[in-house]
């Protein structure tokens, strides 16, 4: 019995008394686990709290033309009122304009970043770090100020229902349908864009894939918007011209198949109206 207990101990140490290899890894391997739980924790807990802020950093809902605001019903408890661009761009002059979706939580600042098309990903539109993001365009592509004949619009998906997460419910006709107006207001005016077609588009670049300077192209990414080889595609019979001005909502796909591609929610500007 004693020789039986001998050999266990010896097998957690040598004879000075010192710990075995094996037992060596399991310690720096719990240490291990449990240092990535505490800074995964952290991640989640730091994400968690971006989504809270930006879930209640806007609760005034922007005015409505005044057409449209007649259909719109909102609670007794949302405020509306009209965005105060000088007040918005004393916290951050990247700020050009904002989007709002009724009867969704699209309701957010653009922002563009003169040198970097990226930033918005990682910041927020405050300026901040953050995981969740801002919606913004590309500076390399898109001025700030919805002059071009096609707009892109970027938001990040997955983060609860925060910035574009919404848009993949327009996968469903009932849904477009419902919510097919989309209302982007800037110092100038406020700009309605009439949705037109909404699907699971690939990994390529559409800016970089058509030539939107010419009647040709602008033609060609029409009909690719019209008749898109997606089988979520839902497609209204709105007539769109290469003389119209398109607005592109893009964010991360999801599902296992879908992840690498873009989702893709696009309308045409059908009323422009100057600021009051």
């Amino acid at each position: 019995m004693g020789q039986i207990q001998h050999q266990r101990r010896g097998r957690l140490a040598d004879e000075r008394g010192a710990i075995t290899p094996v037992v060596a890894f399991l310690v720096v391997l719990v240490i291990a686990c449990l240092g990535v739980g505490v800074v995964g924790g952290r991640y989640l807990i730091n994400t968690y709290t971006q989504i809270k802020d930006v879930e209640n950093a806007h609760q005034i809902v922007p005015e409505l033309p005044t057409e449209d605001a007649k259909e719109q019903h909102l609670d007794d408890s949302v405020q509306t009122g009209t965005i105060d661009f000088d007040s918005l761009r004393e916290d951050n002059s990247d700020i050009y304009a904002w989007i709002y979706i009724p009867d969704t939580h699209v309701n957010y600042p653009v922002c563009q970043r003169a040198d970097s098309n990226d930033y918005y990903l990682t910041h927020s539109a405050e300026d901040k770090e953050s995981e969740v993001g801002a919606i913004f365009s590309e500076a390399q592509f898109n001025h700030a100020n919805l002059s071009d004949n096609v707009t892109v619009l970027y938001g990040h998906n997955g983060y609860a229902s925060t910035m574009f997460s919404d848009l993949h419910e327009y996968g469903r006709r009932e849904y477009l349908d419902a919510h097919d107006k989309v209302y982007v207001y800037a110092p100038d005016g406020v700009r309605t864009y009439k949705v037109f077609s909404a699907f699971s588009a690939g990994e390529r670049h559409i800016m970089d894939a058509f030539d939107f300077q010419t009647e040709e192209g602008l033609t060609a990414f029409i009909n690719y918007l019209k008749a898109p080889e997606a089988i979520d595609a839902q497609v209204t019979d709105d007539e769109v011209s290469p003389s119209d001005k398109i607005l592109i909502l893009s964010t991360c796909n999801t599902g296992v198949i879908e992840s690498q591609g873009r989702y893709l929610v696009c309308g045409v500007l059908v009323d422009e109206r100057p600021a009051q």
